[in-house]
């Protein structure tokens, strides 16, 4: 009987060991039960929330990210604790620990497997044998080496979210309106001629991709709330994806700022992160839809009325080349197919913006009205 607490035990040590190992050490962070623990910890949170106002809905989801990083430490240890209490448990029944008044109970051996495990130890526990004396020194070993890699865990987790911040205030602070991604490009834009748009373009491309990175890596970061719109997931996609669109297709295809090397990596990587957010946290990778025909599209431009996506790219277009100093191609059907490329690209990042606003809890109307206000 005795051997069967011991195996499963080792069972528990070894799965909580395993989580720890593949969701802090492994680089692609496929974790046991830590990434669905974080997905139902939310719909719960989501859950319980629903019925509250929306101040303190919001003041309340923003609480859920940072107490998940607090049980994830706690669970990593009870995980420990429980498993060396299992081994420890045959050799407290049957007298081979000093227990003193704690009596041979299990809940003795979970004292003792806690006390080791933080290296607290009062000593008024002790095993008799060299042999529990090795399990309780691998236990303190284990304990001190999970508390190590929680604590580079956190340090690395709000690394990103730091750098969350840091892209999400060069787009609000380098643009002259919050809720306006065009006036990003504005002021590289001098006379028409592009002006240091390489700089910009590399800068969103890098802190784009890196946050890319630290969100694959570290996935909670996509339960983090803010209190300012600004500094959300939904906010950097879309004031992002707008402004690269924009330059991209909103200039006639011969145009030199349509060239910057660093232009076709930023596109090509804002929409794998946009595919891969959301076939790991929503439903499914957003699809684009069917664009229009190109006799809408002439109806369109001789004034008549058009689809919404239609007339977002003609007043993007417009913009676009009246910061250049252009026009758009005399030939309609070059200027189209710039419209198709923009559209398919533009639905993507919409739906993407709109799902994960609705899975995140945050008001759309908040997000392209003035992003800086404090909501909560």
């Amino acid at each position: 009987m005795g051997a069967a607490w011991i195996v499963a035990g080792a069972v528990v040590i070894a799965f909580g060991l395993a989580d720890v190992f593949l969701t802090v050490l492994h680089y692609e962070n496929p974790g046991l039960v830590t990434l669905r623990a974080y997905a139902t910890a939310w719909k719960a949170a989501r859950w319980c929330t629903s019925p509250l106002r929306p101040r303190g809905r919001a003041l309340a989801r923003s609480m859920v990210a940072p107490a998940l990083v607090a049980a994830q430490i706690a669970i990593w240890l009870g995980i420990q604790v429980l498993g060396f209490a299992l081994v420890d448990f045959p050799a407290v029944a049957h007298g081979q620990f000093v227990v003193g008044r704690a009596g041979h109970s299990f809940g003795t051996a979970l004292y003792f497997s806690a006390a080791t495990l933080t290296s607290l130890s009062f000593s008024d526990v002790q095993p008799r044998s060299l042999a529990y004396h090795s399990v309780a020194a691998a236990e303190t070993v284990v304990g001190l080496a999970i508390l190590t890699l929680a604590i580079s865990y956190v340090l690395n987790l709000y690394r990103v979210l730091q750098d969350q911040g840091v892209l999400s205030s060069l787009l609000l602070h380098h643009s002259s309106v919050p809720n306006d991604p065009i006036a990003l490009l504005r002021p590289h834009f001098v006379e028409g001629r592009p002006t240091e748009l390489a700089t910009l373009v590399r800068e969103l491309d890098r802190n784009l991709s890196e946050y890319g990175e630290g969100m694959r890596r570290y996935p909670l970061v996509w339960y983090f709330h803010t209190r300012r719109p600004y500094r959300s997931l939904p906010y950097i996609f879309w004031f992002t994806g707008a402004a690269a669109g924009a330059l991209r297709w909103g200039l006639p295809a011969h145009h030199p700022a349509t060239a910057e090397p660093w232009l076709p990596g930023l596109i090509s990587g804002y929409e794998d992160m946009v595919q891969g957010v959301s076939r790991q946290f929503l439903r499914g990778a957003p699809q684009p839809a069917l664009t229009p025909t190109l006799d809408a599209f002439r109806t369109a431009i001789d004034g008549g009325p058009a689809p919404e996506m239609m007339a977002r790219f003609l007043e993007a277009e417009r913009r676009m080349c009246e910061m250049a100093a252009t026009q758009p191609e005399h030939d309609v059907t070059a200027r189209f197919e710039r419209y198709r490329s923009w559209v398919r690209f533009a639905e993507i990042g919409r739906a993407f913006v709109q799902a994960a606003s609705a899975e995140l809890g945050i008001d759309l109307e908040a997000l392209y009205d003035d992003p800086r206000r404090v909501r909560f």
